[in-house]
């Protein structure tokens, strides 16, 4: 079946579900939903997380099926949702990470002035490293991740967000600025950690 055919029945298929087709729902489930948990993969490690994503983004689909005339290509809509949903648990994801009894811990001796003895290791650094991830805002994480978990440039990001490279740029600039008020005294070693790669 040729795209523009693809194409044409996941219209068909999006209007029926707009009239609450149950079956018409199901074709567009059997259609997807292997693909969109390969797409999760992407981002996710887990099988079971990228499920439960791709059963969200669909339960979403239905329940939202009044306003789902508006979307004009269906597959971009699902990835589009995918992405978003992913980004949001890897952000959540690292939130928690931040508030852990480990974190705790760990951060007053790493950032103690008068304890110079101590070197600071490669897993010292990650920790901080995801710490400061984890205290982005939304937006800056989002760029942050694509650009440097996914090695996208900032052409690519801007348009798989719909923002301008401008918008990009200062993105990852506020992100550089974040790093480095909070990783102060190593804000060297992060810089050829991070951005040097």
């Amino acid at each position: 079946m040729g795209r523009d055919n693809y194409d044409n029945e996941d219209k068909f298929l999006l209007s029926a579900v707009c009239e609450s087709d149950r079956r018409a729902f199901d074709c567009i489930f059997r259609r997807y939903y292997v693909d969109i948990v390969m797409f999760c993969g992407r981002f996710l490690g887990r099988r079971e997380d990228c499920e439960d994503i791709a059963q969200t983004v669909f339960l979403t689909l239905w329940e939202k099926r009044a306003i789902m005339p508006e979307v004009l290509n269906l597959k971009s809509w699902l990835l589009r949702s995918v992405q978003n949903a992913c980004l949001n648990k890897l952000h959540h994801q690292a939130i928690v990470q931040r508030y852990s009894s480990e974190y705790f811990s760990m951060l007053p001796y790493l950032i103690d002035d008068n304890n110079t003895s101590r070197p600071l290791f490669y897993s010292d650094l990650v920790r901080l490293i995801s710490f400061a991830e984890a205290t982005l805002g939304k937006n800056e994480f989002e760029t942050w991740y694509m650009s440097h978990h996914q090695g996208m440039k900032y052409t690519e990001i801007a348009i798989a967000l719909g923002i301008s490279v401008r918008t990009v740029e200062d993105r990852i600039a506020r992100t550089k600025n974040h790093f480095r008020k909070i990783l102060n005294r190593y804000w060297l070693i992060v810089l050829l950690f991070l951005f040097l790669n």
